[in-house]
């Protein structure tokens, strides 16, 4: 038992280096899930109906923070896109027109306006 949780650390904290400690979170919680689920079904022991909740609530999480994760992802993506295809191009509020240059090379607005 000693030598499997040693190499239990051992590989997590590995893992752990090489992504995010919110990734790493997520994929535990996954972890927990599948140990549960496999040892009930080898050990034939019963789920009771507040396991199963707490397996739903966890993997719906896990699935929740995959979608938000990937659309953030997307929307970064989207935004770097634009920024190379578009490049400085910005609406100078005042004029009402699209110009070349960037957003804090602009006036602000002065009291006489």
């Amino acid at each position: 038992n000693g030598v499997a949780f040693a190499s239990y650390n051992l590989s997590s904290t590995t893992i752990l280096t090489r992504i995010s400690v919110v990734h790493h979170a997520a994929l535990n919680c996954i972890r927990r899930v599948f140990a549960i689920v496999v040892t009930s079904i080898v050990f034939g022991l019963q789920i009771t109906f507040l396991q199963i909740g707490g397996i739903t609530v966890s993997v719906c999480a896990f699935f929740s923070y995959i979608h938000f994760k990937t659309k953030k992802s997307l929307l970064q993506s989207r935004r770097r896109e634009l920024k190379e295809k578009w490049g400085n191009l910005v609406l100078d509020a005042k004029r009402g027109k699209w110009t070349g240059k960037t957003s804090s090379s602009l006036p602000m607005g002065s009291p006489e306006d």
